[in-house]
């Protein structure tokens, strides 16, 4: 590729890809959530238990590797690192695009095998129909490989005068640590939204099954329409509020977008699970799954207008890092700890949802405000360290 910015026709086809393999990714590991009753009755696990295989299991595993395999990514072939990784991915399986998928699909795959005994598999041998439901939407996933090994690696921009910071770990860290108020506050702030976004998520079909007496099908296509028809509208809303802000000189336009999306979730994320019918919950997790997205596309953004193109893949890991291993580790199983010992009751587990937004929402305002305060004062001193994608 020459030094020239690929055309738009092609720019827009990579986003469409990585779209696609993000939202394949969480279709795979969002089906969990609708298979939290046969695991639960097949397993014979509690609440809590189920809560760790949902969040940090798969956080623990998640956020590690994504440390190393950033700071491969800033110094090594990107397509490549993204495409040997999905292809480990899908082989070793049995967001909100995906997670809307995960719920229809993984829904209608439930509820066609999760009704009947033990399957018999070729090779394979006896499967259980909860893990039958894992490989049947695992699988498919391998197709993704080739559509991404079309990607060209594209040229690095952005890159500091010094040009050291991928190479030494010492400059690396020195760079971050004289933004710490700043980094801490985004990562912080979006992890605790996740702890309880991520509980109301993985706890949802629960709560329609035990208190509504809801099949996981139904649950799969209502919550999954759902999740679909407000989760990806709220991403691109809050992308395109950011950028009509910016266009009207607030320079700070993405941490605005973060900070509000925060602050008008947090009262439809307590009242959600505490409605007394399921349509009632289901109309007000519209706004809950809208508001959830809206600061996602944002606070991407927000990360790189600080991080010159060395660091970008290694703050973004720590971010995640961050994020998956609070969000993970304290919001599916935080639900399930306060059904079993704090409730002590299998049907107060939207209690439980609530009282998680109302100890996780005001902490993730308060990081999130602090972080933008910081950005503020950073941007203030240092005009240049605000990067718009173009000179980025």
């Amino acid at each position: 590729m020459s030094g020239d910015w690929p055309l738009p026709r092609r720019a827009w086809s990579v986003v469409a890809i990585l779209l696609l393999a993000n939202a394949v990714s969480f279709v795979d590991r969002q089906v969990i959530n609708l298979l939290t009753e046969p695991l639960w009755q097949d397993l014979r696990i509690s609440d809590r238990q189920v809560g760790l295989v949902q969040g940090v299991a798969f956080g623990v595993f998640y956020t590690l590797m994504g440390l190393p395999l950033g700071r491969l990514r800033d110094q090594w072939n990107r397509r490549n690192v993204i495409l040997i990784g999905a292809a480990v991915w899908s082989c070793m399986t049995g967001t909100s695009l995906g997670s809307g998928l995960a719920l229809l699909i993984g829904g209608t795959v439930v509820g066609l095998v999760v009704g009947d005994g033990p399957l018999h598999w070729p090779v394979l041998g006896e499967l259980r129909p909860w893990q039958a439901a894992f490989l049947a939407v695992g699988l498919p996933s391998l197709l993704l490989v080739p559509l991404l090994a079309t990607i060209r690696e594209p040229v690095r921009r952005g890159r500091t005068e010094e040009g050291n910071l991928h190479r030494s770990w010492r400059a690396a860290a020195r760079f971050v640590w004289q933004r710490r108020g700043v980094y801490l506050g985004h990562h912080l702030g979006l992890a605790l939204l996740a702890v309880y976004t991520f509980g109301i998520a993985a706890s949802t079909p629960a709560l329609l099954i035990r208190l509504f007496g809801w099949t996981p099908a139904e649950v799969g296509t209502a919550y999954g329409l759902i999740t679909l028809g407000c989760g990806v509208p709220g991403v691109l809303a809050g992308g395109l509020r950011a950028g009509w802000l910016r266009r009207a000189g607030h320079t700070d336009a993405n941490w605005r977008g973060m900070v509000a999306g925060a602050v008008a979730l947090l009262p439809f994320a307590t009242l959600a699970p505490l409605a007394g019918s399921a349509k009632a919950v289901l109309a007000l997790l519209g706004p809950v799954t809208f508001l959830t997205t809206v600061p996602l596309g944002v606070a991407a953004a927000a990360i790189q207008e600080v991080t010159p193109n060395e660091l970008r893949a290694q703050v973004t890991a720590c971010y995640l890092f961050i994020l998956n291993l609070i969000g993970l580790g304290l919001g599916p199983v935080g639900v399930g700890a306060l059904t079993d010992h704090w409730f002590a009751d299998p049907l107060a587990v939207g209690r439980s949802m609530a009282a998680l937004s109302v100890l996780a929402g005001p902490l993730a305002i308060a990081s999130l405000w602090i972080g933008w305060r910081r950005w503020r004062a950073l941007t203030s001193r240092q005009p240049d360290a605000v990067r718009t994608p173009r000179s980025a």
